[in-house]
C-alpha cells in the first residue's frame, strides 16, 4: 500500500507476515524565507518481528543554521489491529520514543515528521480502492514542552499509483499537523517510483516537497527530501 514520506507508519501497514525487513535512508533540506538552512539525514530499520508487532531504530545528524552538528536516535514499536484484506482496509497502533538528541524547532520543515517531544503515539490507517490510497493518522505527544496547550498531532494523505497495476510507484498529497510545534501545519506534494521488476529486491524512490506558512516565531519555509527504500526480504 502507498505510504507517506512524511509521517510513515512502523513497518507497512499492511503486512501480512513476519520477518520483513526494510532500509530506509533519508536526507533532507529546509529553507527558510529568510534565507537560513537546516540539512539532516537519517537512517532506519523496520522490522516486522511478529504478523502484527513491528519494531523500527532511527538514527540521524541533524545540522541546523547558527549551532552545532546534533547527532538523534529514536525506537518505535507498532502493532496491526485491523487487517480487512476483501476491503483493504488497515488500522495500526503505534508509538516512538527520542532516545538522544534535541528536537529544537529551528525551521519548521526540518526533519517535519519527528516528533517534537519525547514521545509520540496514535492510530494510523490505510484504505486502498482501486488505484486510489486515503491514509490517515491522529495521536498525541508528551514529555517535553508543547509549543500549543494541547499536544496532538495528525495526518491526511492521498494517493494515486500508476504504472500497470500501480507497480511503478505513486503520486500524491501529504497534510500533516503537529500542535507541539510552534509552526503546526505543512503541506508536502509527494512522489514515489518503484524499482522492483529491475532488481531481485524491491527498491523504491520516493521524494517530498514540504512547504510551511510558519508561525509563533518560525519563518515560512521550502524544502525537499528523498529516501531510498531497500526491503532485502521481499521481492526474488
Amino acid at each position: 500500500m502507498p505510504e507517506p514520506v512524511i509521517g510513515e507508519t512502523i513497518t507497512d501497514i499492511d503486512r501480512a507476515e513476519s520477518g520483513e525487513l526494510e532500509l530506509d535512508l533519508t536526507g533532507s533540506f529546509a529553507r527558510a524565507r529568510t534565507g537560513a538552512t537546516a540539512w539532516s539525514s537519517s537512517l532506519e530499520v523496520e522490522w516486522g518481528a511478529t504478523e502484527g508487532l513491528g519494531l523500527a531504530l532511527e538514527t540521524g545528524v541533524t545540522f541546523p543554521p547558527d549551532t552545532g552538528t546534533e547527532f538523534t536516535g529514536s525506537a518505535g514499536v507498532s502493532y496491526g489491529l485491523i487487517h480487512d484484506r476483501t476491503h483493504d482496509f488497515h488500522l495500526q497502533i503505534e508509538g516512538r520514543a527520542r532516545l538522544w538528541g534535541s528536537a529544537a524547532e529551528t525551521i519548521s520543515v526540518t526533519d517535519p515528521g519527528d516528533s517534537t517531544m519525547r514521545l509520540a503515539f496514535g492510530v494510523r490507517l490505510g484504505f486502498r480502492r482501486g488505484v486510489w490510497t486515503l491514509r490517515a493518522g491522529i495521536g498525541a505527544e508528551a514529555v517535553g514542552e508543547s509549543a500549543h496547550p494541547v499536544p496532538v498531532w495528525a495526518s491526511l494523505s492521498g494517493f494515486l499509483s500508476f504504472g500497470p497495476d500501480g507497480g511503478l510507484g505513486f503520486v500524491g498529497l501529504d497534510l500533516d499537523g503537529n500542535w507541539a510545534r510552534r509552526a503546526p501545519l505543512l503541506l508536502a506534494p509527494t512522489v514515489v517510483f518503484i524499482l522492483g521488476s529491475a532488481v531481485s529486491s524491491p527498491i523504491r524512490i520516493g521524494a517530498a516537497f514540504p512547504v510551511s506558512p510558519g508561525g509563533q516565531g518560525i519563518p515560512a519555509s521550502y524544502g525537499a527530501i528523498l529516501r531510498f527504500i531497500y526491503e532485502p526480504t521481499m521481492g526474488g
